[in-house]
Order: C-alpha cells, then structure tokens, then sequence
C-alpha cells in the first residue's frame, strides 16, 4: 500500500470518560453543547455547564467506579477502527480514524493527522444509526467548524443516517435470535428495544430520532418474523425536563404484572458496549428486575466488533462511494 491513502474515513462518536478525572471535563462538554441542551441565555451557557459538571460529577463518578472506573468506548471504538479498515482495504485504498465529539481524539485532532495524507476524499461515519440532532449534527457541526477554520478544500461525503440499512438490521436482528434462543420459553420473552431518551423539546423541533428507532425496530421484527411481545422505550433522563417515554425503568415495571416476565434487553440505539449498557442496562435495571422477581433478564451482546457489524459498515461506505459490495 501506498502512504497517501484515495479515501480517509472518520468515525464519530460522543466518547465517554476513560478515567475518574475525566468526568467532569466530559460533563462540560456535554452540557456546554447548544446541539444537546439549547440554554434560553446562550452566553450564559458555558457557565451553566460549569455548574452541572461541578455538581454532577461526584455522582456520576460513583456510578463509573461500578463498572471498572471508566468508559470502554474508545478502546472499543479504535478496535472498530481498525476492523474496518481492514474489511474496506479488500476493496480500496484507506485509512480509518476515530473522531470524538467530548473526549479525546478529538475530531479536529483527528483531521489534523487526516490532511497529513491528503486523500481524496473523507467519509465521515457516525456510529449512531438513527440521526439526532444531539449526535449526528453535533459531531458533523463540529466536523464543519473545524474544515472551515483550516480553510480545508477537503471533499467530505456526510452519512446522515443508517437506521434501516439492511446489513446492519440484519446482524442486530441475528444478535437477538441468538440471545432468544438461551431461553426456555423463547416464543414469550418480552423484547425490550432500549434507547437513549431525547428531551421532547427536540423532538417537537422536528427531530426524526423517535421515528428513525421506530422504523428500526420494525425492520428487525420483519426480519425475525417471530411472535414476541416487543416494547419501545428510552433510558438515560437527565434533569426536571420532558423526555421521551416511556422510560425503560416503567417499561420493567408493566412487563413485571404479566404473566410471562421473561425481558431480553436490546440497546438499539447503541452500537458498543459502554455506560448505558455496562452500567444501566447490566446493574440498574438488572437490579431492578431482580427486586421485581423477574425470573430470566438478559441483554443482546453489543454490536462491538461482530464480523458481520464491520462488514455492515464497510458496506455502508463502499455504498456511499459508489464501490463494489462485499459479500457475506
């Protein structure tokens, strides 16, 4: 392979603090972004991140503590990276680098080491199948600030979306089959489709995330074809404000007044494992439906570096390129 790769593709994500001392410098970040909470003053909304991450990051960093002290995003997500580079190179010459929106490598440290190869092209990849305003044009707004300080003349191909992306519903969907099958019952068991929760002022602002995670969720039935009781809700509420329902902690709390109590979790809006489901869904709500005596509460391993979730991406970007499909 030559040095200079004909395509450079960014993987973006949100990132997660790899250590106690980086919590609350994660929390500004986050609260800091007008893209996530849209304060009603905007100059004051640095100094209000200020005070949430100084006020928050005590608790959360008990919380963190429980599953080993940090986040296993990045080590995941490089592996990702790497997995992906790997598939695409069967079929083009590339690079793949990793862009974290809160955490380090940033985005503009990443396209730093990105111009340093001149390719032709950047396809930049959110490892969010469904588009939020909170995380796909989040991290591209800041892809494009960062482009346009450094005057780049970089071609850029933006992957909005990939909720309904066949390959990706196709490995989720066997992911699921796989866990169900552990199951004494199988035909019963309560399909818990968990996602990260979204303040319904964004969605009223025309958001398309809540539609997008309904489709998803479709496309996976369609493709199981199975009798199962399925459920749709949302996790991870921060603050006194309306976020989308319901939440999961209510979800567990009806399927425990049925008869069947059997709960498969499905993180459908998270590609890795990471907090929400190393903490919240394996030790929260784990908790939980073990004080509500629900009698088998399993979760469907993360996507991470399944084979077929990498190819599934590799396709998704030889798709965006015009390249040829790489076949099971």
């Amino acid at each position: 392979m030559n040095a200079k790769p004909d395509y450079v593709v960014l993987l973006l994500n949100l990132g997660g603090p790899e250590s106690i001392s980086d919590i609350r410098p994660f929390l500004y970040r986050l609260f800091a972004d007008k893209y996530i909470m849209k304060f009603p003053v905007p100059f004051l909304q640095p100094l209000f991140a200020l005070i949430m991450s100084r006020l928050r990051s005590p608790k959360v960093a008990k919380l963190y503590e429980q599953i080993g002290g940090g986040s296993p995003l990045l080590e995941i997500t490089a592996k990702q990276a790497r997995a992906l580079e790997k598939e695409l190179r069967r079929s083009i010459h590339c690079r793949v680098f990793l862009g974290m929106r809160y955490t380090q490598p940033s985005i503009s440290l990443a396209l730093k080491e990105i111009h340093s190869y001149s390719p032709k092209q950047l396809i930049a990849l959110p490892l969010y199948p469904q588009y939020s305003t909170a995380t796909t044009l989040s991290s591209f707004m800041m892809l494009r600030k960062v482009l346009d300080k450094v005057k780049s003349s970089l071609s850029v191909i933006e992957i909005k979306d990939w909720y309904d992306f066949s390959d990706y519903i196709k490995t989720l969907s066997l992911l699921i089959q796989e866990k169900l099958d552990t199951y004494p019952d199988k035909d019963k068991v309560h399909l818990v489709f968990s996602a990260h929760g979204l303040p319904m002022s964004l969605i009223e602002k025309g958001d398309p995330y809540a539609d997008q995670i309904n489709i998803s969720v479709d496309s996976i039935l369609k493709e199981l074809s199975i009798p199962n009781p399925y459920h749709i809700c949302y996790q991870s509420k921060v603050g006194p404000i309306k976020w989308l329902d319901p939440s999961t902690e209510n979800t567990i709390k009806e399927i425990a007044n049925e008869t069947n109590q059997d709960i498969l979790m499905i993180p459908i809006s998270f590609v890795s494992d990471h907090f929400e489901t190393d903490y919240e869904i394996d030790i929260l709500y784990a908790g939980q439906a073990k004080d509500l005596n629900i009698r088998h509460f399993k979760r469907t391993d993360s996507l991470n570096t399944h084979p077929l979730f990498i190819k599934a991406l590799a396709n998704l970007v030889l798709q965006h390129i015009g390249g040829d499909h790489l076949e099971g």
